[in-house]
């Protein structure tokens, strides 16, 4: 495996990091990795190799105010800002595997991320998606009255930084991967309130009025997830019409990547991403 860092800017000029994992040989296909809230793309290595010792290349980037890339931790204008930002890491991926087919992956915000790119942008560059656990409603919503604080103080101090809430112990039923969550010292638990009310809300419109799409998308959830709802996937996969696939992972809790059948479930994408291709 080859493993290759660079740097993008963004529209606004905030400097995204990268980072290929590339086989000896010339790949099958590339996995372009969209991650979640708090977390960065180092977190992937390991799904990277996997990839990677079967012939794929894999390709992510640490969203602005996460892992590497600049900007204050936890802090985008809003969800749009994070897409524009997937638009621009996906030309530089573009331009790295000219022919090669990509396929997208977004876990948990970066599964939302990665369902308002299919739905906003109808890139004609991608052959298909996995989106895991992904952000459309929260397990534990806040109350109705402190949405509605947070909606007013996104108009007075939208940088303001809070906790995203996130325990670590149900991140994965697997202790030694909730040790290695809790000890990365590039994952942080903050989230601006602009960025949660965007999620948020966009999270609720994507369950309920996302549009069928034209590629095939693969949607799964570990039914043990305590972070994100396992019914708001299941009925954004219902929207997608017959190119959408619904897949549970059975005892997962919210990173099926990181959890006691991980060998499975990267297998699982594997053989899906090889069919598509």
């Amino acid at each position: 495996m080859i493993v290759e860092s660079s740097e993008i800017n963004s529209s606004v000029g905030t400097k995204l990091y990268c980072t290929t994992w590339q086989t000896e040989d010339a790949p099958k296909a590339v996995l372009f990795i969209v991650h979640g809230l708090g977390e960065h793309s180092g977190r992937y290595e390991e799904m990277a190799s996997f990839f990677t010792n079967n012939q794929m290349a894999v390709f992510s980037f640490d969203h602005r105010g996460h892992g590497k890339s600049e900007g204050k931790k936890g802090h985008a204008e809003s969800i749009d800002q994070f897409v524009e930002d997937v638009e621009y890491a996906l030309m530089h991926c573009r331009s790295l595997f000219l022919e090669t087919p990509i396929f997208l992956f977004g876990h948990s915000m970066g599964g939302q991320i990665l369902a308002t790119f299919l739905d906003k942008v109808k890139s004609k560059e991608i052959k298909g998606a996995i989106i895991s656990s992904a952000w459309f409603q929260i397990v534990n919503p806040p109350p109705a009255w402190q949405i509605k604080l947070i909606k007013k103080l996104k108009l007075i101090i939208p940088k303001l930084t809070i906790s995203n809430g996130i325990n670590p112990e149900i991140v994965s039923s697997v202790a030694a991967e909730v040790k290695i969550y809790r000890e990365d010292p590039l994952v942080h638990d903050k989230i601006s309130v602009a960025l949660f009310y965007s999620l948020f809300k966009n999270g609720l419109q994507l369950t309920q009025h996302a549009q069928p799409v034209n590629i095939p998308v693969l949607v799964c959830h570990g039914d043990k997830d305590q972070i994100t709802s396992i019914s708001a996937s299941e009925q954004y996969a219902n929207n997608l019409g017959e190119k959408a696939e619904f897949k549970i992972w059975e005892g997962s809790f919210h990173e099926p990547h990181h959890d006691f059948e991980k060998e499975k479930v990267m297998q699982y994408y594997l053989d899906w991403v090889i069919g598509k291709i």
